[in-house]
């Protein structure tokens, strides 16, 4: 190998800044906009009553835990999630 003096490596293409959500994170809440912990929903329903593909809507669950707009009742196999209250706020506009 040799070094090529010619060329500039600050014209090497830079990477973008990632991928854009394509989906609005309220209105995948508003789908879930009934729920509560004595009510919630599964993973499996929710993206049906979305109409969003599951594996999709899997990538934006870790973000709403983080938010705290989504938790989750129950364990492995009957987990199901909810709405939060500053999920509904959220939903509604208003920064709790």
């Amino acid at each position: 190998m040799r070094e090529a003096d010619e060329l500039d490596p600050s014209n090497l293409k830079q990477a973008g800044p990632g991928l854009k959500p394509d989906h609005d994170p309220r209105k995948l809440l508003a789908v879930i906009g009934h729920t509560s912990a004595e009510n919630p929903i599964s993973i499996s329903a929710w993206p049906t009553d979305g109409n969003i593909h599951r594996t999709t809507l899997a990538g934006y669950l870790t973000e709403m835990r983080r938010q705290g707009w989504i938790a989750t009742a129950g364990e492995g196999s009957t987990a199901r999630q909810y709405i939060t209250n500053k999920g509904k706020a959220f939903l509604k506009g208003v920064n709790a």
